[in-house]
């Protein structure tokens, strides 16, 4: 147990003899520093550098002098006060980091390696969507997405998803042909497209294997793409079963072209048979 709390420190920036004497003082005080050496493993000849340090971060406080005594603070306040110090320098890094990519004027593009990878991606970029969220997903990613899904339908992010496998029933609104995966897995590899608030798109493709291949990225031109590629999967299940579509093609583009009214002047060509 002593182990995973100093490997647990180390991990969060602190030495191994901080990590070794902060856990020693929670099991044993208030305690000397001869007894500190002993307990903890740390040599004599270090071990009052390591308690100043301590004492000088809040970790620890001596509370008597002859001879010296330490108590550690409570790990319960140790704990909250790393989250909220490591909280502000994470929102600190991502507003520095956010104002230098505005600045450069580049398009987001993050590769994706993994399944693992992709759905935690893909369960960030649904807690972070605001508005709108479209998604053409398998049944087993569904699955594992469904608590990030239900909570930004619940914080009204207007959630649609559309599949080729059978997905159950949810708040928000399924588009599904109602296919078993492992049919489908036998002719496709299996895929996941998200385009939230459009502005950020995730399109990944996973192997037998477990491997993946796909993106996540913020440019406009594989955004069009992607949600061409979603509105026409749509329109194909809206003549096949006549159910209206409209309200989420309009998700993805605000403004469609009026290609029925446009077909009206159109000369179509085809190849001829032989």
């Amino acid at each position: 147990m002593e182990e995973n709390v100093v490997e647990a420190m180390q991990a969060l920036g602190f030495t191994s003899g901080e990590a070794k004497v902060y856990a020693a003082l929670v099991r044993k005080q208030p305690s000397t520093g001869y007894e500190l050496a002993a307990s903890s493993g740390v040599p004599r000849s270090a071990i009052y550098n390591i308690l100043r340090r301590l004492e000088t971060s809040g970790l620890a406080n001596a509370i008597q002098d002859k001879p010296a005594r330490y108590v550690a603070i409570e790990p319960e306040r140790l704990c909250d006060q790393l989250k909220g110090r490591f909280d502000t320098t994470i929102d600190d890094l991502r507003d520095s980091l956010s104002s230098m990519v505005r600045q450069s004027g580049g398009a987001l593009l993050w590769p994706l390696r993994d399944e693992r990878g992709a759905l935690e991606h893909a369960t960030s970029l649904i807690e972070k969507a605001t508005s709108t969220l479209v998604a053409s997903v398998w049944s087993s990613h569904e699955l594992l997405l469904e608590p990030a899904l239900a909570a930004a339908h619940e914080r009204g992010v207007d959630v649609s998803l559309f599949s080729f496998t059978d997905l159950p029933e949810r708040h928000y609104d399924i588009y599904t042909y109602g296919l078993s995966e492992e049919s489908l897995a036998a002719h496709w590899s299996k895929r996941l497209m998200i385009v939230a608030d459009r502005q950020t798109l995730l399109l990944s493709q996973t192997d037998e294997a477990g491997g993946a291949e796909g993106v996540v990225t913020e440019d406009r031109v594989l955004i069009e793409m992607a949600s061409n590629n979603l509105v026409l999967d749509l329109t194909l299940f809206s003549q096949r079963y006549g159910q209206k579509v409209t309200r989420v093609i309009e998700q993805l583009v605000p403004k469609p072209a009026p290609i029925d009214e446009l077909l009206e002047f159109a000369k179509p060509r085809f190849p001829k048979t032989s």
